[in-house]
């Protein structure tokens, strides 16, 4: 993603448009941008802390999981998706299947049995919904950024989460349903398996760790205030003053200053090298930069989507529309980058949500859950391809035949609840 980004910065500024001086410091001047930085360095800090590892631990060794395998199965999917949603999430991928060849190992199961292999997957797979939840994490981030700069339409980030938590809570009950009246496993070995062995030395959550979990709910809440409050209040428009990016920023000053155990709960440092991903901030600035532009007169995409679709889509209603967008969207992504493909449908719903009455912000919505159900074939995204990868415990066949559940999973239950809640929340 870093040197293509680079090459579009330079080409933006080549167009004729603005001189590549201005695109910089429009790019980077951006508050999107700076607040996106100091973030990702918040975040780090919760996986620095090591509280998201003890916390995931204590998660899956609690007694009233023992015995229950399809409960312990659901919890554990979780603790991987809130991994890999606060912490790096190969690293969370890799960490979680270690655990499951261990038990799997303690409890004899062998390669290519129906359990381990839903297990193997789900850990991949609980990434997507988790991933979706929280507005601010790489993929809602780009593209809630790319619709507000196309369609001057901000997604207020409580109501956000009001639709997208519960629905990827769903879709995680649904896989676990999906997988035990479906594909029907031999869980009986897991019956018997004392989970309290999974239990971690040193993995007591220590004051340090409460702190930085209750710092970066601090963080989390201040985002939320401006959306749970009435807009008539002067604390709403204090905060809406100030902006995210600023409330981020004196989070992170606040927690270097702050210490417990003679420990600050952000090493502001440690945390901004191994936090900020410098490709994906660069794809973002480049990305912000030609949202802006797509939808101007100068670029002339507007009337040429009207002309070429607009046969199409006539007589479409607006929940129609947005469900054959959802479909294209998440067939496509199958087999091309998730982040391309949702940009590309962004300019077609910025043209047509009006004509066609459909409320735009349960597109974009539904755009994000398609672009995030990349499972059907290794090249959908480089998670799904690790799957496929591991035939030394799953076989190929039995891959495509959980992946194409999912898929099922995905749509019968997200697309359904996105429309309603959607429509709920932003009436």
């Amino acid at each position: 993603m870093f040197w293509p980004s680079l090459l579009g910065w330079v080409a933006i500024g080549l167009s004729g448009i603005a001189s590549v001086k201005e695109i910089m410091i429009q790019g980077f001047g951006n508050e999107i941008i700076v607040f996106w930085v100091f973030i990702l360095v918040l975040v780090q800090m919760l996986s620095d802390s090591g509280a998201i590892d003890n916390v995931a631990n204590y998660i899956i060794t609690r007694k009233w999981l023992q015995g229950r395998p399809w409960l312990f199965s659901a919890i554990f999917l979780c603790a991987c998706g809130l991994l890999s949603t606060f912490g790096q999430a190969y690293a969370a991928f890799f960490l979680m299947w270690g655990l499951l060849f261990s038990i799997f190992e303690k409890v004899g199961y062998k390669p290519y049995e129906m359990y381990p292999a839903i297990m193997i997957i789900g850990v991949i797979i609980s990434a997507s919904p988790f991933g979706i939840m929280l507005p601010f994490k790489a993929m809602p981030m780009v593209i809630l950024s790319s619709f507000s700069q196309i369609t001057g339409i901000t997604v207020n980030y409580l109501q956000y989460m009001l639709v997208m938590v519960p629905v990827g809570i769903a879709i995680i009950a649904g896989y676990i349903l999906a997988c035990r009246f479906i594909l029907r496993p031999d869980v009986s070995k897991m019956r018997e398996f004392d989970i309290t062995k999974l239990q971690k030395e040193n993995s007591q959550i220590t004051p340090h760790q409460k702190s930085v979990l209750f710092a970066f709910a601090f963080a989390l809440i201040l985002l939320l205030i401006p959306g749970s409050l009435p807009s008539a209040w002067a604390v709403t428009k204090f905060f809406n003053g100030m902006g995210n990016a600023s409330l981020m920023i004196i989070c992170t000053v606040l927690f270097t200053l702050i210490k417990v155990d003679d420990q600050p709960l952000l090493d502001f440092n440690k945390a901004a090298k191994n936090g900020l991903s410098w490709p994906i901030i660069f794809m973002l600035v480049v990305i912000m930069l030609l949202s802006s532009l797509l939808m101007s007169d100068a670029t002339g995409l507007k009337p040429w989507l009207v002309s070429i679709l607009s046969p199409i889509l006539t007589g479409f209603s607006g929940i129609a529309f947005l469900i054959v967008l959802f479909a294209i969207a998440l067939i496509l992504t199958n087999f091309m980058n998730n982040i391309i493909v949702g940009i590309m449908f962004l300019p077609v719903l910025g043209v047509f949500y009006e004509s066609v009455q459909a409320n735009p912000i349960v597109g974009v919505l539904l755009i994000l859950l398609a672009i995030n159900t990349a499972f059907l074939t290794p090249a959908a995204s480089p998670s799904t391809a690790m799957c496929f990868a591991r035939t030394d415990w799953i076989r190929t066949k039995d891959v495509f035949k959980v992946m194409c559940m999912t898929v099922a999973v995905f749509t019968i239950i997200g697309l359904p609840m996105v429309l309603l809640l959607g429509h709920l929340v932003f009436n």
